[in-house]
């Protein structure tokens, strides 16, 4: 099996697996991904309508830089060894902080390691409940597998993983009701051996691998995918403007029970919770991992990110410092323009990046 990455065709050794195999993959590193959320938080659509919304959504007229910056030591010797592991989070131009993250050594076996990029749309809650919940709920799930399983195959990790991501939403459900935000999860596994991504909405991970190889670990769900329309229409909904029923811009997510009915399975809602999972082998070559909520990916490609990182490390910056250094420089110094038709940097900001150190 090959993989199509834009125009790259990559070996069939880097994935190791991957439960949608047919699908090409593709990480747009040029196209900027517009407002996601529900109508008023703007989305995907022509330029008019994308400009509109973003004209609705909630901007301070300045923006609040101050970060929430972490270097996760726990992680340093964990999954293997030799990694450094920031998270850094803004909330920029919006009036509220939407996105959530986590990192999570499991702590029965410290050879695994969670990290997840939840962006939320409505409000707050989901993104954080499921940051808080979602770490421990799917360590928990693979602590079942055999060892050799981790090694040898996928369709037994993506059972598992997907059990997980759906029994969490259900419980979610149950405790916030239908009237629930909702929130992408961009998440990784990582392993001695491997890199596990489950994704769901428009958050993306990316790996960049020595002489700038960067390869998109997770695809976009959005309403206008094949696919995606497909499902959405079996259960009854439409896509209108690039939007599920007009009003929300991704197709997958955590929440927004109002787009999902009681009697249907939950792979098979307009809007589901359950991820795509790729599984990539881990190789020496691998520099850095990040994950990234569509604030980050709006206004950069992979390949400049990478450079930008490798960069600010040459300068002797500690990789924190060089995290944040990209993240003020994303977000714009002045209010919206909303002559511009593709205004990119107005949303919260959430990142993880893993640094693979060599020996």
């Amino acid at each position: 099996m090959t993989i199509l990455f834009l125009c790259a065709v990559f070996p069939k050794e880097i994935i190791l697996y991957h439960n949608t195999p047919k699908k090409i993959m593709s990480n747009r590193p040029c196209s900027p991904s517009r407002r996601r959320g529900v109508a008023i938080l703007g989305g995907k659509g022509d330029t008019a309508t994308s400009r509109q919304a973003l004209e609705n959504a909630p901007l301070l007229p300045r923006a609040i830089t101050r970060k929430q910056s972490t270097v996760h030591e726990e992680v340093s010797s964990a999954a293997g060894g030799k990694l450094v592991v920031v998270s850094v989070s803004m909330q920029g131009w919006r009036k509220t902080m939407e996105d959530a993250h986590s990192v999570l050594v499991d702590p029965h076996d410290p050879t695994r390691v969670f990290l997840g990029v939840f962006d939320g749309h409505s409000n707050a809650d989901t993104a954080q409940f499921v940051a808080q919940a979602l770490p421990e709920q799917v360590l928990s799930a693979l602590r079942g597998l055999p060892q050799e399983a981790l090694r040898t195959t996928g369709a037994e990790i993506e059972k598992v993983i997907s059990q997980s991501f759906c029994s969490l939403d259900s419980l979610h459900r149950e405790k916030a009701g239908t009237s629930a935000g909702g929130t992408t999860a961009t998440t990784v596994i990582l392993t001695p051996e491997s890199v596990i991504c489950a994704n769901v909405g428009d958050s993306r991970t990316v790996l960049c691998r020595d002489g700038g190889q960067h390869e998109a670990l997770s695809i976009d769900h959005k309403p206008n995918g094949k696919a995606e329309m497909e499902r959405i229409e079996r259960a009854g909904s439409r896509v209108l403007n690039g939007r599920v029923d007009g009003q929300l811009g991704v197709s997958r997510a955590f929440g927004d029970y109002a787009f999902k009915r009681v009697e249907l399975a939950l792979g098979d809602q307009a809007v589901t919770c359950s991820p795509e999972i790729i599984i990539t082998l881990r190789r020496p070559e691998d520099e850095f991992l990040v994950l990234g909520c569509d604030g980050i990916w709006e206004c950069v490609d992979g390949a400049t990110l990478f450079v930008q990182l490798q960069e600010g490390l040459k300068s002797g910056l500690p990789l924190v410092q060089v995290v944040e250094r990209i993240v003020d420089n994303l977000c714009p110094t002045q209010p919206c323009d909303f002559t511009v038709d593709h205004p990119a940097g107005y949303d919260n900001m959430s990142i993880i990046v893993v640094q693979f150190l060599k020996n």
